[in-house]
């Protein structure tokens, strides 16, 4: 699995607006899952990840039209450009 862990910074009464809009694309070739995170005592902060079957489709997506059109309506909620890993997930059970 191939994915992003993203970390940013919610404009405040926009938490709602933000998980509707991180519950999109999941039509996407080879897309997994997201999870969303708001820490505790941490009221404007976010971290999601993002999950796709392998680096390919991570890829393919992460570089389609659609995506960027995506991210521009993302990034209106946020406080500042939000910070990327991306990398290889391994799951342990």
């Amino acid at each position: 699995m191939y994915g992003t862990l993203m970390r940013a910074r919610v404009k405040p009464g926009n938490r709602d607006a933000l998980v509707g809009a991180m519950s999109e694309g999941g039509s996407a070739k080879g897309f997994k899952v997201t999870y969303v995170l708001f820490p505790d005592e941490r009221e404007n902060e976010v971290m999601a990840a993002v999950i796709f079957d392998d680096e390919e489709s991570y890829r393919a997506n992460s570089h389609d039209p659609a995506t960027e059109e995506w991210y521009g309506r993302f990034r209106a909620l946020l406080e500042d450009d939000p910070e990327w890993w991306d990398g290889t997930w391994f799951g342990t059970a």
